[in-house]
């Protein structure tokens, strides 16, 4: 099991713990993370699933709708 999130592209890159610092949390696809080639060797050692992690508040969508758009996401770039 492989456990997977997205975070919104920032103008600078920020390795910071700090809670102000941390880049929000986006829809798989849509952030800076480029999920397609972590997918591919997941796959190749043997991976079955992925533990999608979205964290509130939801300003842009609801809940649903993110975790759909994610699935979505990961279905387009699998094949």
């Amino acid at each position: 099991m492989v456990h997977i999130k997205d975070f919104m592209r920032t103008a600078q890159p920020s390795t910071s713990l700090e809670r102000s610092e941390v880049p929000q949390g986006t829809v798989l696809g849509t952030g800076y993370i480029k999920y397609k080639s972590i997918l591919i060797a997941a796959k190749a050692a043997g991976v079955e699933h992925f533990f999608i992690e979205q964290e509130p508040p939801f300003f842009w969508t609801t809940a649903i709708e993110a975790a759909r758009r994610d699935y979505q996401y990961l279905e387009s770039i699998s094949n």
